[in-house]
């Protein structure tokens, strides 16, 4: 048994086995002693690597999930009996009802035409006209 016996080192196979290089043998011995480093090296950065693209995976994982809606919110519209008459989703936008376009034109023209001595109600009647309103035409109003 001898435990404590050296390596003897290997034969240079280009040089043959009695002549060393001593190039080779240098670079042998280096191997010898720092090769196990270097490659614990590379393991470690090639496991660095991979964690950090499993963790920015995560993130936009975790980000795209943020983004999504959790909570859908409904309409429901009762009638007078008390019973749900329209049932419709309120995330999606839906094109605005014929008539209730009529009506808002109605009442914006009713507010620009309408004078009356209330200064209060002239006031409101010119503040809902306001929303229908932009660029100069708001300067034509508070005149």
């Amino acid at each position: 048994m001898n435990i404590f016996k050296k390596k003897s080192p290997a034969p240079a196979l280009s040089q043959g086995a009695g002549l060393g290089n001593p190039y080779l043998n240098g670079r042998e011995e280096w191997l010898e002693r720092y090769g196990s480093y270097i490659s614990r090296a590379a393991q470690w950065r090639m496991a660095a690597f991979m964690a950090l693209l499993i963790a920015g995976l995560s993130i936009a994982g975790n980000v795209i999930q943020a983004r999504q809606v959790k909570t859908v919110p409904y309409i429901i519209e009762v009638d007078s009996i008390g019973k749900a008459a329209v049932v419709a989703r309120a995330d999606r936008a839906s094109a605005a009802p014929k008539r209730l376009i009529q009506a808002s034109i109605a009442a914006s023209i009713a507010d620009w035409r309408t004078v009356t001595a209330d200064v209060e109600l002239q006031r409101r009647m010119i503040e809902r006209l306001s929303f229908f309103t932009a660029g100069s035409a708001k300067g034509v109003l508070r005149e």
